[in-house]
This record gives structure tokens, sequence and C-alpha cells, in this order.
């Protein structure tokens, strides 16, 4: 109403608004309103297959942006000779900026990519728009919040109907994560590599350190088991000088195998075969354990005898620690005044090794 309270009539006006139909079904019409000279002119017309275009539109961008957040990459499209870029929302989020609140522009988007990668990442643009041709390229880049982004870019080249470069357009992942867990990997090999470096120095040194001092053992102990300076005085001298042999070199065996870098390498442990006699390797660890049995209160007998012959064929120092480790845990675990039985029996296709 005007001021005279007389009805005002626009001459012009449009709206869309929904009509239910004879047969039941719902329409979008388009309304156009026309006055002149007192008169009222109305036009619809049916927009309801646009109306369900653009609602299946938006609900493909709407899966598209959730799309996006899930794999962390949003869109974006270039024109030549335009500053302005085209950006999906993901792409704002990853650079830490709102649309609407920051301009998208060549020259904004080079003020936060690092120094170190700016000249990179134009000349993929050149480039690309030079050859006709895709590009990618990966750069960092600093948000305004002060966090730094890992970022992979791919575009492709849009032409126009006479086959012209116009625009270039593609995608932005956020890589954040995978480099960061990249750059984690490549720290712990390093260390890693570093470890290895200290562990086969020190390997190397005590390879040094402990085979000088056993050798000098074994060497002594041979002179006085041959006593080439006179007797001892004491047959059973001879025999512990005998064991302190033997035992110091099995030790040396067993430092030099732990030290072969390349049996521990390749997780395996070569062995030397040969025919052995397995009552003699019985009472040699026997032998060999026999003052720790002492210590423990603990005796050891042999259920064999010096002449008997069982042979097999086998690795003598794997073999021996065998007997060894069993022996060692029987002395361990058997309480003072116990006995330990060790039997060596042959059978018909295996011999049968008894510590009791």
């Amino acid at each position: 109403f005007d001021a005279e309270d007389k009805p005002v009539i626009e001459k012009h006006f449009e709206c869309a608004a929904r009509i239910l139909s004879q047969k039941g079904d719902t329409l979008w019409v388009q309304w156009n309103k026309q006055a002149q000279d007192n008169l009222v002119y109305y036009a619809g017309r049916d927009v309801t297959a646009i109306k369900e275009q653009q609602k299946a539109l938006q609900h493909r961008e709407k899966q598209l942006s959730q799309a996006e957040i899930l794999g962390r990459m949003g869109h974006w499209r270039w024109v030549l000779g335009e500053d302005s870029i085209e950006w999906s929302q993901e792409i704002y989020r990853i650079f830490g900026v709102t649309k609407g609140e920051f301009d998208a522009t060549l020259d904004t988007m080079n003020e936060m990519v690092h120094s170190n990668d700016i000249d990179r990442v134009n000349q993929a643009l050149q480039r690309a728009i030079i050859e006709e041709n895709d590009y990618d390229v990966e750069f960092s880049l600093t948000r305004p919040d002060g966090e730094e982004r890992f970022i992979r870019s791919e575009g492709r080249c849009s032409r126009n109907e006479d086959g012209e470069v116009v625009a270039l357009f593609g995608i932005m992942q956020d890589m954040t994560e995978r480099m960061l867990y990249e750059r984690e990997l490549k720290n712990a090999k390093d260390a890693a590599e570093r470890a290895y470096a200290a562990k086969t120095q020190f390997l190397a040194n005590m390879s040094h350190e402990l085979r000088t001092p056993l050798n000098a053992i074994i060497g002594f102990s041979e002179m006085m088991e041959q006593q080439l300076l006179g007797p001892l005085g004491n047959e059973k001298y001879v025999d512990y000088i005998g064991g302190i042999r033997e035992s110091g070199e099995h030790l040396l065996d067993l430092i030099s195998d732990i030290l072969d870098m390349s049996k521990i390498e390749a997780g395996k442990y070569e062995l030397a075969l040969e025919e052995l006699n397995i009552h003699k390797i019985v009472q040699l660890a026997t032998h060999m354990i026999e003052g720790r049995a002492n210590d423990a209160k603990v005796t050891i007998e042999l259920d064999t005898s010096e002449d008997a012959e069982i042979k097999l064929v086998a690795d003598r120092r794997g073999l021996l620690q065998i007997v060894l480790n069993l022996l060692s845990n029987a002395v361990k675990f058997s309480k003072q005044g116990g006995k330990i039985d060790a039997q060596c029996i042959a059978e018909n296709d295996h011999v049968l090794l008894k510590i009791i």
C-alpha cells in the first residue's frame, strides 16, 4: 500500500513454487508475473526436471566433498592469464584458510609455499603449458597457523575447440602423514645402520681381545700337558691341564662362530661334518663340566667305557655343545648330593643319549 492506502502492484515478479497436479504428482513451477494497465499476467513453466537435476548435482557435489575429505585431497582449476585459482573446499582446509576470507591466487599460494619449492612449482606449471602435457610436483608449505604440510599436486591441460591449452586443472593431496612416516622410517634405518656399524666394530675388537688370551691359555696348557719343562709331580694335574686345553679350544670355537658376522647375517650355522665317537664326546663334556659339578656337590656317572665304539657323522663343536648344555642344566637343577647319570646307547638305526 502507498501513502494513500492504495495497493501497490509490482510490475514484475518471479518465484518458484510446488503444485499438486490432478494426477497427484508434485511439480515445481517457475512463475513469472507482469503487471500492466491494471491487469496482472501470470506465466507458469514446469521446472521439475531442472530442480531434480539441481538436486542430483548437489548430491554428487556433497559426495565428492566427502570423498575429498577422506582422501585429504581437493580439486582446482586455473584459467591461463587469470590471477585467481578455483579451489574446492578441501584445498582451503589443507592450506589452513577459510573460503571467502582468503583470495586464492598464484601469488597468495606462493606466499605459503616453501621458498625452496616455489621455483620448482612454477616451472612445473610453465612446462605443462609449453609442452601441453600433464604434470605432477611435490612441495611443502607453511600454513598461517605455522604448521608445515607436504603437498602432492597433479594437473592436466584443458583445451578449447581449436585444441589450444586454455586452462590447467587437477588435484592437490595432503601427504603430510605419509611424509612424516617415511621420515621416521629413514631415521630408524639410519639409526639401525649406525648400530650395525657399531656392533661390527665392537665384535671386531672383541675378536682380538678374546682370542689373544685364549690362545695363550691353550698354548701354555699344551706345554704343561706335554711336560716340556719337567714332570708336574701328580698325574691328576696332567688330567686337569688336558681339561683346561680342551675347554679353551671349545671356547675359541664358540667365539669364532659368534664373531663370524656372515653366519649371523645368514641366520644359519654351517656344519663341519666328520665321523665321531660319541662316547669320547660325552667323556670330554663330562670332563669339562666336572669342576662345576664338584662345586655344586653333584656327582656325574658315565655308563660308558673307553673302548666303546659308537660312531656317527656329526659336527663336533655342535654335538659337544648339545651335551654340555644338557649336563650344565642337570648340574644347575640338581640338589646337593645328587647324582647325574649319562648314558649312550646304540640302537638299530640311531643313537640314544640320556642325561638323567
